[in-house]
This record gives structure tokens, sequence and C-alpha cells, in this order.
């Protein structure tokens, strides 16, 4: 598989029998401008490598999603910089970061890529705020938590537009 036209990243390729009759089919997510995406896993997944690190994305129809679910704030309404929590009974993934998508600001749902910023720990808070992922800021007290920094890795909706679509990858 070929770089993904120049965007930084590459997609990975997977084989998968949809009961064609043909043994291997190849398919691909497309987003409303015919751009692919990239190849399709099973549950709409796509695999992509940002700077080294390969993430894991959920598309559907008309939204991507990441497999982290929230960001915390120290302050309420979802103001100061996006927090990161490790959950203490997370399994250690296989694929790395995981990431959540948000907008710019982190307060509503968007296209742009957060991760952990592993040395930026920033302490033991209580969070006044969470971005729960693909709703937005919703008030919520939690005391005393563990939180890094998060960071932005890339945003997609300067690269695609939704909504998205599976068809069969014949450019390949």
């Amino acid at each position: 598989m070929t770089d993904a036209a120049g965007w930084g990243f590459r997609t990975h390729t997977y084989t998968m029998n949809v009961g064609s009759g043909n043994s291997k089919d190849d398919f691909a997510i497309f987003d409303d401008n015919g751009k692919r995406v990239g190849s399709v896993f099973p549950n709409g997944r796509v695999l992509f490598n940002v700077d080294g690190f390969i993430i894991r994305l959920n598309f559907k129809k008309s939204s991507v999603a990441g497999d982290k679910q929230e960001l915390y704030f120290e302050l309420a309404n979802c103001q100061g910089p996006p927090l990161w929590r490790i959950e203490p009974h997370e399994p250690e993934e296989i694929f790395s970061p995981r990431v959540i998508l948000a907008d710019q600001n982190a307060t509503q749902p968007g296209l742009v890529v957060y991760t952990l910023d592993s040395d930026e720990f920033v302490g033991n808070i209580t969070s006044q705020s969470r971005y729960n992922q693909g709703v937005g800021c919703v008030p919520s007290v939690t005391v005393d938590i563990p939180l890094f920094k998060a960071k932005q890795i890339i945003d997609l909706g300067a690269l695609f537009q939704p909504p998205f679509h599976v068809q069969q990858d014949v450019a390949q």
C-alpha cells in the first residue's frame, strides 16, 4: 500500500471474504468527496500510522471515533488544557497511542485526534468538567484523579469530509 496521498500517514491493508464467491475482496472507506480514507477492518475500523504511532479509528457514516471516551478539565465548561486519565484497569494495547476525537478546543465533537502526552504528568487533581467523545462538554466533578496532558496529533477534518462510506477498493 502506498502513502495516502502524502498526508503524513500510511494506511494498512486488510483483506476480508464477503461471501461473493471470490476468496478475498479488498474494501476501503471513502469520504463524501470520494477521497480514500483507508482500508477497512471489521467494525469499520481503519489503522493509521501517525509519526510512527499506529492509531485505530472507528468510522461510522457521519462520524469518526477513537478508542478513548473522555478528556478531563480542571475548570468548569471544559476550559483550560485537556487532560488524559489513565484508568488503572486499562490493559496495555497493541495499538499506540489510544485516541479520542473532538474539536480544536476539545469541547465539542470533531475530527481532531488527541492522545496522551506521557511526558506531561499534571498530578492528582479534581476535575470540574469532562468531554465525552461524540457528546461534548458535560459538568462532572471527579476528585483526586491522576491526569496527564493530552496533545493533538492530527486534524482529520482538514483531510476528509463526512459522510463516509465503504466500497470495494479497485484502485489498489
